[in-house]
């Protein structure tokens, strides 16, 4: 498994991945992935990571 800085093709991915992983929380609003999206386009996204297993 490697672990990476996401690059700007994994931006669909870990929105996706984001709003179904807060999908079912007591607390979730369903904008997780908005605030992400926010963060990386205010240029304040302090850290995102990607981990990729075969590719």
């Amino acid at each position: 498994m490697d672990i990476r800085l996401e690059t700007p093709a994994d931006a669909a991915a870990i929105r996706q991945i984001t709003q179904e992983a807060f999908a079912g929380a007591e607390h979730g609003s369903g904008t997780e992935g908005a605030i992400i999206d926010g963060l990386r386009a205010a240029g304040t996204l302090t850290l995102s990571l990607v981990a990729e297993e075969g590719g």
